[in-house]
């Protein structure tokens, strides 16, 4: 009788545990993103050029629908979240400029 409670209760867990395993499995990944110095601000073409630490430079294009956070300029830190469209071209969905340390929120103590 007790195996049968047993078997019972675990097929009960599993069966109300499996909508939240199915929805963890289709979780999407983080979205691609790059950091530098801004080496290009480019208000026409709505274009950035961010310099990486090591030395590369890469373009991403904005669009109005992007997020920017602080003020573009040549030389300030930049945080670049993006997506690479059908063509391969790298167009930003989120800018955040200035210090790293700005955009994290503070420490819990």
């Amino acid at each position: 009788m007790l195996r049968k409670v047993i078997a019972l209760a675990a097929a009960a867990a599993l069966v109300l545990l499996l909508p939240t395993l199915v929805a963890a499995k289709g979780t999407k990944k983080a979205a691609p993103h790059a950091s530098g110095i801004i080496a290009a601000w480019n208000e026409t073409t709505k274009e950035v050029t961010v310099k990486r630490s090591a030395g590369k430079e890469e373009i991403f294009a904005w669009n109005d629908k992007t997020k920017v956070v602080g003020t573009p300029k040549v030389g300030e830190h930049v945080n670049v979240v993006y997506m690479k469209d059908k063509d391969g071209k790298m167009r930003a969905t989120e800018i955040h400029v200035g210090a790293p340390s700005a955009h994290k929120a503070p420490a819990k103590k």
